[in-house]
This record gives C-alpha cells, structure tokens and sequence, in this order.
C-alpha cells in the first residue's frame, strides 16, 4: 500500500525525462535544419569544408587564414581548385579537425596552413571556441578525439542535440532573419577592406610570454603525420604582421624547428620588409585588408612554385628580413 505514492512518483520522473529527450531531439532537430541553411560566411564555409569540399588546395588557420588568402588568385594562377577554410578566432586545433574530415573525404593536392605568430600560447579560450564544431560531432567521428578535449565530459554533453547547437542559435535566427548580413565570403576568403592608420610598434603581445601548450605542439605533429601519410603537400606559413618582432616568438621558433625536422616547408613572412613600410595595406596590426591580401597571396604563389613544380621539397625562409618581394634566392634551403 505504501509503495504506491513512490510509483506515481517514479513515473512522473520518468515521464518528465522522456519529454526533456523528446524536446531535445526535436529541437535539435529544428535547429540543425536551419543551422544547414545558413546561407553565407564563416558558417556556410565551414559547413561546406567539414560536409562537402574537395578542392584541390586548402587553406586552414585563423583570422589570419581567412583574410589573407585569395583564393580566386591561387586557383587562376595555379589552375586548380582553391577553398579557404580558416576561421576568425580559431587555431590549430580547429584547422586539424577540419582537415581530418577533409581527408576522410578527398586527398588534396597542397595544404596551406597559416600559423599565428603565438600558435601554441596556453589559452584555455581555444578550447573553449572549438563548440563552432560541434554541429558537426556525430556526423564525423573522425573530429571527436580533438573536440573532446573541451573537456572531460564533452562526449556525454554533446549527447545532446541542444547543446551541440548552443553556441549558433543567436547566429542561426540572425541569418534567418537577415540573411543578406551574413559575412561575405570568396570561396571562404573574408576581405577585409578598412585601412589602418597606426603607426609601426614594438610587438608586446601578452600571449608571447605565456608557457607553450604541448596538446597544440603534438596536434602540429599529428597533422603533419596524417598529411604525409596520403601523400599531400604541406606548406606551413606565418603571414605579415604590421609590428616589430624581429626576434620572432617562442611558438614560431617551435614551428620552425617541427618544420625542420619533418622536412615539412614553413615560410616565416611575418617580417617582410615590404609589408613593414606601408601600414595601408593592413586593416589592423595583425590582419592584411583586401588590398594587402592580394599583394600577399601573389607572392605566396610564386614561393611555393618550386614545391608545387617538384623542383624542392622543403623550402625554407631562413631569413626574417627578406623576401621573394626583394630578393630572388630569399627561400634556402635548410
């Protein structure tokens, strides 16, 4: 007789719970559906990268990625397929995750990997912004290993539909409402198109003095395994910067030495005379407008055409203060 008021209880709770996973089936549902419909910038980009691309060159990294590589020049110069796949805010964590997909799919003929000046700085943030990847968890078991480290749990969390998609919502009713404010994109470039007036400074980024996180060095690693295992070109790059930084970064230095050591090409151009004297070609101290993009692109072209041709394997900028703007034999190798 007394066991009844705990039976109504037990399926009250039982009946509560089936609701909770009945609304967020079907509201994870309704929000993948309109998330896929996104209709432009980084969001169409990435979907298109993770779910579909198979061009022949990628590029991957961050905001640096995103806005400083033509893609247009590198395809009508090189006569091949070209998609920019980097995203603003992003590292190597996101490029590698989206390249594992990209290679469970197609096998490119070249990547181009742009590395941040403080790539490999400890920030636990970069964890944190690898939930724009979420959307795509189940599809793609191939990313669950690099998106699991968000945290301990995170293979239980993303169990959920809604929480796979918390992070888009505010982006997914904005392009529905307003789907022409979406970012505009070239074939996943992000021109860029404001001028920076500043003057030429000492670098004095606080991430450069932070101790260096091993999870981004080994994730380095991993891709450049999984790249030389189908047999793709890698070429790593550090794009310009509009700061004096001529004694580099502890992370540059590790990437060059990675680089070295894997016979891998990594070309350091974040020194560039000619990218030093003309602020006008940078939208801000760390990002190239449109105008300086196009200038940057063509001359990433011509230095990797000799790795491109067959003519060399591991080109490598030895010199921070030259380029194949200045000088023609500026790539040695190592």
């Amino acid at each position: 007789m007394q066991s009844t008021p705990w039976k109504a209880i037990i399926i009250r709770v039982v009946v509560f719970i089936g609701i909770i996973i009945l609304l967020d089936i079907g509201l994870g549902k309704v929000l993948k559906y309109n998330y896929l419909k996104i209709s432009g910038g980084a969001t169409k980009a990435c979907t298109y990268a993770v779910n579909e691309a198979k061009d022949d060159v990628f590029i991957l990294g961050s905001s640096r990625a995103s806005h400083h590589y033509k893609s247009s020049l590198i395809q009508d110069s090189m006569h091949v397929t070209c998609f920019n796949a980097g995203r603003d805010g992003e590292g190597i964590f996101y490029s590698y995750a989206v390249l594992k997909c990209i290679l469970t799919r197609t096998t490119p003929k070249l990547i181009l990997l742009d590395l941040t000046t403080d790539e490999f700085a400890v920030d636990e943030n970069d964890y944190s912004k690898l939930s724009f990847l979420t959307p795509y968890y189940d599809a793609h078991p191939e990313m669950q290993p690099i998106l699991n480290l968000r945290s301990d749990y995170e293979w239980i969390k993303v169990k959920s539909s809604l929480y796979q998609y918390n992070s888009t919502i505010i982006k997914i009713i904005g392009d529905r409402l307003r789907p022409s404010a979406s970012e505009k994109t070239e074939l996943g470039y992000m021109p860029l198109f404001k001028e920076y007036k500043g003057s030429l400074e000492l670098a004095n980024n606080p991430k450069s003095k932070l101790p260096l996180d091993t999870l981004k060095v080994n994730c380095l690693k991993s891709l450049i395994r999984d790249v030389k295992q189908v047999g793709c070109k890698l070429v790593v790059i550090t794009s310009p910067v509009y700061l004096n930084m001529a004694n580099g970064t502890k992370s540059m230095k590790v990437v060059k030495s990675i680089c070295a050591k894997e016979r891998v090409t990594y070309i350091n151009n974040s020194q560039l005379p000619a990218f030093m004297q003309d602020p006008s070609i940078y939208a801000d101290q760390y990002h190239l407008n449109d105008k300086g993009a196009g200038i940057m692109t063509n001359m990433v072209i011509e230095e990797i055409k000799p790795l491109w041709s067959g003519q060399a394997t591991d080109i490598i900028d030895t010199n921070l203060q030259t380029s194949a703007l200045n000088r023609k034999d500026t790539l040695n190798r190592l």
